[in-house]
C-alpha cells in the first residue's frame, strides 16, 4: 500500500506543470470508493474519519479541477 511520502516523492519528481498534491483529511486509501474496504480489496487499517460521501466529493472535486487545468490548459483551475 502506498503512504503519504510515496506521492510526496512522486509529485517533486514531476518537471512540467500542472501538478497537485492534495490531502483529503480523514480520508483513507478507499476514501474514493462508495464503502470502506470493499469486499475482496486488501483492507485499509486506517479507519476513516471522514464520511465517504464527503471523501469521494471533495475526491471528485479536486480531481475535475486538475483535469481542467491539464486537458484544458485553465491555469485559474
Amino acid at each position: 500500500m502506498a503512504i503519504p511520502a510515496d506521492g510526496k516523492e512522486t509529485f517533486h519528481k514531476i518537471k512540467n506543470p500542472p501538478k497537485a498534491y492534495v490531502t483529503i483529511e480523514g480520508a483513507n486509501h478507499y476514501g474514493i470508493t462508495d464503502m470502506n474496504n470493499p469486499p475482496g480489496a486488501k483492507p485499509d487499517t486506517n479507519v476513516p474519519l471522514v464520511s465517504q460521501k464527503d471523501a469521494v466529493e471533495a475526491i471528485g472535486r479536486w480531481s475535475a479541477l486538475f483535469l481542467r487545468a491539464y486537458i484544458l490548459d485553465e491555469r485559474n483551475a
